[in-house]
Formats: C-alpha cells, structure tokens, sequence
C-alpha cells in the first residue's frame, strides 16, 4: 500500500471531488445557501474524505447512503441539513486561537465565535459550505505564513491551543497546527523551501518545543500524533547534537526515554494495518505501515546515541525499563512491513540484530538483565508472535545481511553483522519452543548459507574464519540441546554440514585469529563427535530406521571426507606449527569416517581416480568444457598445482567466482620446482 496516496481506497473510507459532494448535498435538500454558487473546489480541497454507510458498493446505492465527511482527526461531520448540524460544521472549521495576536482574518461571525470546543448550536449566518472551507484555508495559510515569518510568535500559538484546550484532534486549529510542523520536518519539494526549514527549524525555541513534546507524549494513543512525534524527535536529537547544553540534552533524555515507555504503551494502534489514520481533511493519509516505517528510522538515529557514538549527544540514563519498551517496539517494527530505508537497505534487520546484542552481558549500553532476556524471548517474541515467525524472519534477516551487494570497502561492516546476529540469536532459537520450526521457517538454510554469497568472497581470511567460528558455535549449539531428528539429521541430510566441516579445516588451522584457531577448532571437533556419537548409537541398535541415518551421514561426508584427509595432512607437513591443530582435527574426522565403515586407502585411490578424470577437463564450472574434454590440454594452477583449466580467461573466473582464490592460497605448498603444464 502506497501510504499517503489521497486516491487510493482504505478499507471504511472512499474520496469524492467537491462537485459529487455539492451535487449530493442537493439531493439531501441542503438550503441553497448553503450550497451556494460555484462548482470550483476551494483552495485546499481536491477530493474530500468520507465515510459511505452503506452495505452495497452500486454507484446508485452509494449516492443514496448516509455521508460522514471527515475534517480532522476526531471530528467526522454527518452530512445532513439540519441547522444545528450545519452550524457544528461552521464551528469546527473556526479558529478558536488569535493568529499572530490578532483574532483569525476569517472568523465567522461572533454567533458562531466560541471559546470551547463543544459545537455552537446557536443560529449562524447564512454562509456556504464554500465559503467556510475558504475562510478555513485562508486560516491555514495564514499560520504557515507565521511559521516561515515569525517562528516564535507560531510556537506560542500552538502553546496556547495546547494550554487552552489539550491536544485534541477534533479541534481543527491545533490539527492544522501539528500538520504544519510536522511537514517542516519532511523533505521539501524545492531547495528554497529547504533553506526556509533549515533556518525555521534552527529559530524554533527549544525549550517551547520540548513543553509541546511532553504534552504529545500524553497522547501517543492518537496514531497521526505518534506520526508527527517521530518527526519531532529526530529534529530535537538534531538540535541536541549542535548545542551541546547540559540542561536541554538531559531534558531530552528524559523525555525520550518515556517516548519509548509511551510508545509501548499505546502501541496496539501499530499493528492495525489498513486502517487510514487522518489528521486533517487535506493532509496526507497514513497508516500503521506508514508510522512504523518512521519509527524505525527513529530508532536507526538513536543507535549511536545508546552506543555513545553521536558527540553532543542526548544523555542516556539507566532505565532498564525504556530500553526494554525500545526492544519492544523495534521487535514490532520487525516482525510487521515497514518501508525500505533507501541508504540502509534491510535497515529493519539490522534494528533487531542491535536489540538483541542490547541483552548481552558484553555490552553495558541497556542494563538489560538475562532475566530480561528471558521475559522478552517468553512473553514478546513468543507471546506476541509466536516462534514460527519469528525464526521466518530471522531466517530472512541472516539472507539478508549475508547477500546485500554494496561496495567493496563496505564487506566488512556486513560481515560484522551476519557475526553479531548470529551470536545474539543462538541463546534463543535454540530453546525447545523453537526446535520443531527450524525446517519450516528455513532457519537451518540461512545459518549454512552465510557462505554461498558473493559477498563472503569480499571478506579477509580473518573475516571468513570469524564467520565461520560463528556459524560452528550456533550449529555446536543447535546440535547439543535439540533432537536429533529436529538439527542433526536435516542438517546433514539437507543443509552440507559435512561439506562446512571439511572446509572449515583449512580455515581454522591456518587462521591468524586466536578465537578461530582455538575455539573454533575445538567446535569442530565437538560437531564431529556428536555425529561419532550418533552414528555409534544407530549401528548399536541395527534397525532400519537407524540404517537409514547412517546412510545418510556417510553419504554427506563421502566426497568430503578423504580430500579433508588429504588437505590436512599437506598442511601438517608443510608447517610445523600448524600439525598439532591439523592432528587433532584428524583424530575426530579419522574417527568418524571410521564409524561410519569408510577405509582411508580405499577413498585415497577413489580420490586419486578422480582428480586424474577431472584433470582433463576444465575447473571453471561455467565453462563448456567442464564436462566435455577440450580440444587442447588443460594447464594446472600455477599456485597449488591441483585445478586445470583450458584456457586463462577461465582461471580469471574460477579465480575471481569460483573461490578458487580462498582454497589455492590454503593450500599452496612449499615453494614447487618448476609446475608440470
């Protein structure tokens, strides 16, 4: 749904041309007063919103239902020609407040002048619906015109609606009021308006705008008011960040921390998705995609903020309890659509993938509490959403994260944060609530694919080895804690677990990161035990149910398991240092083929068979001679010695897309004699 789009139909809500409006209000027999002269639309009206209360959609049935036109937030006027009810539609489109210390230029008369919001019900004058929505218009611009002139004087005409009548959306004044501000805060058509709001935002007094935002605060209830306070916020963190005021940067601090608390507590209004929310009839249309899409990109500029990062930052307090009702709402954010943040793409993932780490004991930024941890996961996660979807989106945020293309000099930072999700979200998926969605929600896929992207090919060794210490951990995790039919079996039977093992071998022993070389080899060995442990426990019991598991596993790690064998061995011989690691990754491999009934002699000479077949023809796997032999023979990679190729270019690809740059320098041996081609 494109929100703000006037001519699109929200479900309970249609728009009509001022022309249908008049040509119904005649069939109603509205005095011809009323009606007046003139089919033009007044200035700030295109179409009308309106109610039809009717149950058939007929162009016929439509014309002859009951009209509610919608003027402001909580003011729907009920079409009809009573006088009385004429005489509402003329008060609430009244001024109630001076502009610019004077009274309104287009007040109506003192009949219908009232110092309450309660309908004048006294006889008005005899003014037509045109001219009132005039009068109207010429109010609105009028206090634009004050905002651009006198960015003070329009402050305190908005204290005073707030002091005199409280934020309410049936007042048509304050409606106007919130719609101008907030539109100070949106992209501007021209860059001449740009300059106007760059220079009203900067003479807008910070104190009287917090005291309007605290009032707001009280109503998050109203959706278009939540809206508006987004804007709100991110222009007073902007203002906070150019005056480094002791006084306005706690003050802001304070207020947002009950932003979030108030947030959490209305948010119900979040989730209604297609439901038109209005401020003022000729304001824009939300929705709840719409106010959460803005929140977001709230919560994308408070970030640095929480971290510290944002020099004359707001002051950040220690309150547990709004950075829980932030988590809350960023986890709402998630799991609903929001709009794509153009210069962060999948920006919602990386909101969550933040609210997760702000319950590790690694980070202080929160006060978070494992007990905190454990409420959210119970009654958030999993009482509001369930783990299905949950683990649906997570499965989406890890694809996401790991696939996104951007530059190069940008690999890292994406890298870092497939790492941060994936050490955040271990602790919770793999609690028993979550286990039996793993295959459905595609979890199992997303964690093992990390890899198959053009962007692991951007990472540093280093970088790789993180990834994969990573991966190892929460597959060490998954595999300890969850039923083998639920983990053990779908990742060997479905998801490579073999094939990660094997090319994590080389990764590890050769890393210069101390966590990959250390722990992470010792992950990879508790991975192969378990499956030793599994595969010795199905041969024990001999029926056939277990024969079929251990036909699956041995034939996962069949094709990987003596060019392991053969990788780590070369290794070990060639650097000495590295042979205790190579050894001791040998030990469990060793032991697991050896369960399984493989015999190393008899899988070395398979391998040997083959690598001289695949000798003849071409490695590059796009190439046409991949699978047929080429008219000339093959050259060997000039740095292992292993892979042939047919022709240059196709090194270049399987060079640069295939991965063969990663595997040749793993595995490049001790300075060779001259290479046989």
């Amino acid at each position: 749904m494109a929100c703000g789009d006037r001519k699109e139909i929200h479900p309970g809500f249609d728009f009509v041309s001022w022309q249908t409006l008049i040509a119904h209000l005649e069939r109603l027999q509205f005095p011809t007063w009323f009606i007046g002269e003139g089919e033009d639309a007044p200035d700030l009206l295109s179409e009308l919103p309106i109610r039809i209360k009717t149950s058939s959609s007929s162009p016929r049935q439509r014309s002859s239902a009951h009209w509610v036109l919608i003027v402001c937030g909580d003011f729907e006027w009920d079409v009809s020609p009573d006088p009385d009810n004429i005489a509402k539609l003329a008060d609430a489109l009244q001024y109630k407040v001076p502009i610019d210390g004077s009274n309104s230029a287009s007040s109506v008369s003192g009949t219908l002048a009232s110092t309450s919001l309660e309908a004048n019900t006294s006889k008005p004058e005899k003014t037509s619906i045109r001219t009132l929505f005039d009068r109207h218009s010429r109010d609105y611009h009028q206090s634009r015109q004050l905002l651009y002139s006198n960015p003070r004087a329009f402050l305190d005409v908005g204290l005073t609606i707030v002091k005199e009548y409280g934020i309410r959306l049936d007042n048509v004044q304050f409606c106007d009021w919130l719609d101008i501000v907030g539109n100070l805060f949106h992209p501007l058509p021209s860059d001449r308006d740009e300059e106007t709001a760059v220079r009203i935002q900067k003479e807008l007094p910070k104190e009287e705008l917090l005291e309007i935002y605290s009032r707001l605060l009280e109503h998050l209830h109203i959706p278009y008011a939540t809206y508006r306070l987004v804007d709100m916020t991110q222009d007073l963190m902007a203002k906070a960040r150019e005056d480094i005021s002791v006084e306005f940067s706690e003050k802001l601090g304070r207020l947002l921390d009950e932003l979030w608390l108030k947030l959490w507590s209305s948010h119900e209004h979040l989730t209604r998705d297609g439901t038109a929310i209005f401020l003022v009839y000729h304001s824009r249309v939300i929705d709840a995609y719409q106010t959460r899409s803005s929140l977001l990109h709230l919560f994308l500029r408070y970030i640095p903020i929480l971290m510290g990062e944002s020099k004359g930052s707001v002051a950040i307090y220690h309150n547990p309890g709004a950075r829980l009702a932030t988590c809350r709402i960023v986890l709402l954010c998630w799991m609903y659509p929001v709009l794509e943040v153009i210069e962060l793409p999948g920006a919602e993932h990386f909101a969550m993938d933040f609210v997760l780490r702000m319950f590790s004991k690694r980070t202080h930024i929160s006060g978070l509490t494992q007990s905190d941890l454990d409420r959210f996961v119970k009654v958030d996660i999993l009482g509001n959403y369930g783990a299905g979807a949950f683990l649906v989106q997570l499965a989406h945020a890890l694809l996401t994260r790991s696939t996104y293309k951007v530059r190069t000099d940008e690999a890292y930072d994406h890298q870092k944060e497939v790492v941060t999700l994936l050490t955040s979200m271990t602790g919770i998926i793999v609690q028993p609530e979550f286990r039996t969605y793993y295959s459905y929600s595609g979890i199992l896929d997303a964690i093992t694919s990390v890899f198959d992207t053009d962007r692991y090919m951007l990472y540093s060794s280093d970088e790789q080895c993180l990834l994969r210490y990573c991966v190892a951990y929460a597959l060490r995790e998954i595999l300890r804690t969850v039923p083998i039919s639920q983990a053990a079996k779908p990742l060997v039977r479905s998801y490579g677990i073999m094939s990660f093992l094997a090319q994590s071998f080389v990764c590890f022993t050769q890393a210069g990161s101390d966590v990959a070389t250390g722990n992470g080899i010792d992950l990879l060995v508790e991975i192969m035990d378990v499956y030793a442990v599994i595969a010795k426990g199905a041969k024990a019991r001999g029926n056939v149910r277990d024969d079929k598991l251990i036909h699956i596993i041995t034939t996962s790690i069949k094709a990987e398991w003596y060019p392991a064998i053969h990788d780590l061995k070369r290794i070990a011989l060639r650097e000495q240092l590295l042979a205790p690691k190579c050894h001791l990754l040998l030990g469990s491999w060793l032991d697991l083929g050896s369960t399984l009934g493989l015999q190393e002699k008899d899988e070395q000479e398979a391998f040997e068979t083959e690598m001289r077949r695949v000798s003849q023809f071409c490695a590059w796997t796009g190439c046409k001679f991949h699978e047929e032999r080429p008219p000339t023979a093959t050259r060997a990679c000039g740095g292992c010695g292993e892979v042939r190729y047919c022709s240059r270019e196709c090194q270049q690809k399987g060079w640069k897309q295939g991965g063969h740059k990663l595997r040749c320098k793993r595995l490049k041996s001790e300075p060779h004699a001259a290479r046989k081609t």
